[in-house]
């Protein structure tokens, strides 16, 4: 039994006790709005229905809040569009090799770590069409690029142009569309198993002896790997350095032969 004096004289008993109501359940406190909220609930409805639908209020509701009380967060659509890019890009910076491998390699890396990246979520990438704000991941991002590429030996100038080239390369191989079926009443096959398959869907506008070199590489016509790209690239780029090597070496020579031959000091090494 329970002895009046466990009781303080400032808290009176209630009539009863205060029975728990078998019909009504405990409402979980709702999370507070944060700007990580609003961003991952509005890359949820970007991947399910598409970036034209993303609205204001379309993430308030998601979210169960006003719509006026995700202004306190994001000023705009546009602002939160920069914020989804740069959250998604933090992953990428997140995974950056820092010592493993030259910088050939660690540039390989990070292509292919943003190329990933953005393929895995098709329906934000193309805003990079339109153009974006550089937030900190993405500065980051860069950052991380042009610095491999002025310490491998490449100048301001052609660190820069390298940049630009990988960048939007990789970025075109997301941007373009698919080939859509010759047929507009019929869907496009999943994943043609065989060379007929996609011939018939895609190919078959005309006869093929009029196409026999898309006849002969139709499996290959996928576009789903960027290695080939990036050995193109990388590829031409350490041959850049090899000929701006040589140039250097040669101008040096030839600065040296010309002191020589005036009779003056060696150009310095």
């Amino acid at each position: 039994m329970t002895n009046p004096s466990d009781h303080a004289s400032n808290h009176p008993l209630p009539e009863q006790p205060r029975w728990l109501a078998r019909d009504v359940e405990e409402v979980a406190p709702r999370p507070a709005l944060t700007r990580r909220r609003i961003v991952l609930k509005a890359l949820n409805l970007v991947e399910e229905h598409g970036l034209d639908a993303l609205t204001m209020r379309r993430v308030a509701s998601a979210l169960d809040v006003t719509p006026m009380s995700l202004y306190n967060h994001v000023a705009d659509k546009a602002e939160l569009v920069d914020l989804m890019v740069d959250f998604l890009i933090g992953d990428v910076v997140a995974k950056l090799p820092q010592d493993q491998g030259d910088w050939e390699a660690k540039l390989r890396a990070q292509a292919r770590h943003n190329h990933d990246m953005w393929r895995a979520h098709p329906g934000i990438v193309r805003v990079y069409a339109e153009g974006v704000t550089m937030g900190p991941n993405g500065l980051l991002n860069t950052e991380y690029a042009l610095g491999l590429l002025r310490d491998a030996g490449f100048c301001a100038e052609e660190a820069a142009a390298a940049f630009m080239l990988l960048y939007r390369w990789s970025m075109a191989t997301l941007l373009v569309g698919r080939t859509r079926p010759v047929s507009r009443h019929v869907d496009p096959p999943p994943a043609p198993r065989s060379k007929e398959d996609r011939l018939r869907a895609y190919f078959s506008a005309v006869p093929l002896e009029e196409i026999p070199n898309i006849e002969a590489t139709v499996m290959h016509l996928t576009g789903s790997s960027i290695e080939f790209g990036l050995d193109i690239i990388l590829g031409g780029l350490k041959e850049r350095l090899k000929r701006n090597a040589k140039a250097t070496h040669e101008a040096e020579a030839e600065a040296e032969a010309e002191a020589e031959a005036r009779g003056g000091p060696k150009a310095a090494p």
